[in-house]
């Protein structure tokens, strides 16, 4: 059942507001604790009536996962939208464990989807990853000293076939070959990439690794 705007307390927009843009109703065409599809009218300056339908999320983590030794791992998972197979990161919603930090929500999905725990768990940036048809924002995490330390626990809707792990050097050449086509999974090997470049992370590692 729709509920329009004098039911529900609905965040004012003010940068709209000071556009000129008047939202006259909102209502809510689905609702769940993993996003909202929202429906808002507006008047324009021009006294143009529009519609305008986005989708409220409580945002996400993405966990970049390397182990010691400078492998990222990256898992087989099927996707029902696109009916297929991509090579992704391990990523899950906020709208399930509202209690919970980004942080312990990152650890536990790289534990539950990869069955695998990490030594240190660096945010590398928060980010609004749809802008133009959701507020959904995306924490990504470099989870290094990846090691699999058990079983993964997947969800019934969660379909994992397979783990595998690459080199910094694979990796680019994935991504710039189209192997890796998830957009999140690219932009957050991308960020760790250019992370562990800056902070020399990948030399030091190698240097331990020999000595």
């Amino acid at each position: 059942m729709n509920e329009s705007i004098e039911q529900i307390n609905v965040p004012h927009k003010p940068e709209a507001e000071k556009l000129g843009w008047t939202r006259t109703n909102t209502e809510y065409r689905f609702r769940s604790h993993w996003y909202n599809v929202r429906q808002d009218t507006l008047v324009l300056p021009q006294h143009t009536p529009r519609t305008f339908t986005y989708i409220e999320h409580p945002g996400a983590v993405f966990v970049i996962p390397v182990t010691s030794d400078m492998r990222f791992m990256l898992m087989r998972s099927y996707r029902y939208p696109s009916d297929r197979f991509f090579r992704e990161i391990p990523a899950g919603s906020l709208g399930d464990h509202v209690s919970s930090t980004p942080e312990d929500v990152a650890a536990r999905e790289l534990r539950e989807e990869m069955g695998a725990s990490c030594e240190q768990m660096t945010l590398l940036g928060k980010y609004y990853m749809y802008n133009g048809i959701s507020d959904m924002q995306g924490y990504f995490f470099l989870a290094t000293g990846v090691s699999i330390c058990g079983e993964p626990e997947l969800e019934e809707l969660e379909a994992i076939d397979s783990l595998a792990s690459y080199s910094p050097t694979e990796i680019k050449a994935m991504i710039r070959d189209g192997a890796i086509d998830d957009g999140e999974t690219v932009f957050g090997l991308l960020l760790a990439l250019d992370y562990l470049d800056r902070h020399c992370l990948s030399q030091k590692l190698s240097t331990g690794l020999n000595s």
